[in-house]
């Protein structure tokens, strides 16, 4: 992942930050691993949906 895109995801405040020093901003490493769980879950169930979407529309007929 980039760095512009870890910065976003703080912005938008979905890895909350922890400490900001200047410039940088200072996020937990057990908040970032759960955001990113939270990522990988989300996208399983998105592809999960999809796959049972193409399968109804597939095999309706």
């Amino acid at each position: 992942m980039s760095r512009p895109y870890i910065v976003a995801r703080i912005e938008a405040g979905d890895i909350p930050l922890h400490q900001r020093v200047g410039n940088q901003r200072r996020v937990l490493k057990s908040d970032v691993l759960a955001w990113h769980q939270r990522e990988q879950a989300q996208r399983r169930r998105a592809i999960a949906q999809l796959g049972a979407d193409l399968d109804d529309e597939i095999f309706a007929g």
